[in-house]
């Protein structure tokens, strides 16, 4: 049974579809909805304190936003973020907050760029975890 969903999101055009699927998908189950974000560790490194607190208030409102419009539907939802590995985080958060199902967006690199680049939905799958993980591709119909 899924009741609780943890859903990633970084504010690109494909984490939307994936906000729209797991909407969809929470409605379906009657699960509640966390979101969560991840300012990149590599991106706070090379910045001042100031700037890692912007970068941070960005993630907090850009989750207020989805926020709002999740409970707009219905739909209960928490909220995190935090900074470092995407993959690693989403992975100690989905254990943290004992969800029931991942759902995040497919960035939809060819495979010499995720080979180039690293692949966050690839890094999250291939963690050693129970927690079942729905990659949500490019275009997928949301009934």
């Amino acid at each position: 049974m899924i009741s609780k969903i943890l859903l990633p999101v970084d504010g690109s055009e494909r984490s939307r579809e994936a906000v729209r699927y797991a909407i969809s998908l929470a409605k379906q189950t009657k699960a509640s909805l966390h979101l969560f974000n991840v300012v990149e560790e590599q991106v706070a490194s090379l910045s001042s304190e100031n700037d890692i607190n912007s970068f941070l208030n960005a993630a907090v409102a850009y989750l207020l936003e989805m926020e709002k419009e999740i409970k707009e539907q219905g739909i209960p939802v928490s909220k995190a973020a935090k900074i470092g590995n995407p993959a690693a985080e989403i992975v100690k958060e989905a254990q943290g907050a004992a969800v029931d199902l991942i759902v995040m967006a497919s960035h939809g690199r060819t495979v010499l760029q995720s080979a180039l680049l690293g692949s966050v939905s690839a890094a999250v799958i291939h963690h050693e975890q129970a927690i079942p993980v729905l990659i949500v591709r490019q275009g997928v119909k949301i009934h």
